[in-house]
């Protein structure tokens, strides 16, 4: 049995309150587990809980938002026009539809380049 340090044996004892405390809270994932059978989750889930709030754009913001909209639309128009790759003109809409919800989402989120 190895000698331990009175830091040495803290150490060790604070590491395994850590774990005690956060293996409550925090799932691993170990070769050892077991599904039980095809599909089956390893643990057992609460339902899935979503909260829909709506706030409108102020004034102010839907100016910004629809000056910024006809702006990436036309981009976005010239670049479904020029391309006929239609995986490239899809990446382009969700780009465009990203920009967008990061603006309402929080304005300073978009970058305007």
């Amino acid at each position: 049995m190895p000698i331990l340090t009175d830091m040495q044996r803290d150490v060790l004892s604070s590491v395994k309150e850590l774990q005690d405390t956060l293996g409550a809270h925090v799932l691993r994932r170990v070769k050892s587990d077991r599904t039980g059978g095809v599909g089956r989750a390893l643990v057992a889930m609460p339902p899935k809980r979503e909260i829909l709030l709506c706030h409108p754009l102020s004034e102010e913001e839907m100016a910004a938002y629809r000056i910024i909209e006809k702006r990436e639309q036309t981009a976005l128009d010239a670049l479904l026009g020029k391309s006929k790759n239609k995986a490239k003109q899809f990446v382009n809409v969700l780009v465009t539809l990203l920009r967008l919800r990061m603006f309402c989402c929080h304005p300073a989120l978009f970058h305007d380049s």
